[in-house]
């Protein structure tokens, strides 16, 4: 995606990048709920910013998630990250310990 590498830009270019698809994904999910909720959306005339179904606005939901999760892994190899599988297992695993869960990665 850039020519100089990953290393082109910071790791704080990495987390603005993955906050705004996170940004994306709220915004998607907020009009999956006005669907499920049967709430008028302001944005009916206009083109591209109305979801018209439910399973459109969950195929919205699941894409901006995957490019929030996309720039994520991007964000942790900029950092130094070489196994991103076993810090993401390590972070559930204590979570759901701390929180009396039984899942486990």
């Amino acid at each position: 995606w850039h020519p100089g590498g990953i290393a082109e830009w910071s790791a704080l270019e990495w987390a603005g990048a993955m906050c705004g698809e996170a940004g994306e994904a709220a915004n998607a999910a907020k009009k999956l709920l006005r669907l499920h909720s049967n709430i008028p959306s302001i944005n009916d005339s206009a083109a591209g910013r109305h979801m018209l179904s439910v399973d459109q606005a969950q195929k919205a939901v699941c894409k901006e998630v995957a490019d929030t999760i996309i720039y994520g892994l991007l964000l942790m190899a900029r950092a130094g990250c070489t196994d991103p599988e076993a810090v993401i297992r390590e972070v559930f695993n204590k979570k759901s310990e701390e929180y009396g869960f039984p899942e486990r990665l």
